[in-house]
């Protein structure tokens, strides 16, 4: 029977693979083993899950967490936690650089408004001296 499932499978991943352009991902972690499948590059997605795996190993780190499950939820918790601080130094550095692109601006339009009044004043100059001609 497991041969069958095993055939079939590899069958069905050469069809998605051929027609979808998804590839499987064998996952073999916390005594559980599944497949994936997915269009992202085989690369990126060892990479992602070898990183997935030092969590893991991470949190068994923590006295009192052997249950798998309970690793897994913590593991998940704790990716979410790094995920978010992230997100929120990401944010407040695009909004610093937001204020000071808009401080720059600034100076560079007062810049500008200085040099046109320069020009202004030597036009009216020119103008003037013309007249008096």
């Amino acid at each position: 029977m497991n041969e069958l499932l095993h055939t079939e499978d590899t069958q069905s991943a050469a069809y998605r693979q051929a027609y979808n352009n998804t590839r499987d991902l064998r996952i073999e972690i916390l005594g559980e083993k599944f497949v994936i499948s997915t269009d992202e590059d085989p690369e990126y997605l060892n990479e992602i899950l070898n990183q997935y795996k030092v969590e893991i190993a991470n949190t068994m780190g923590i006295p009192g967490m052997k249950e798998p499950i309970r690793v897994a939820i913590l593991t998940g918790f704790l990716i979410c936690d790094q995920f978010n601080k992230f997100k929120r130094q990401v944010k407040t550095e695009m909004e610093k650089s937001s204020k000071e692109q808009t401080l720059q601006y600034e100076k560079l339009e007062s810049a500008l408004q200085k040099i046109i009044a320069r020009i202004d004043n030597v036009a009216d100059e020119s103008l003037n001296n013309e007249n008096y001609s």
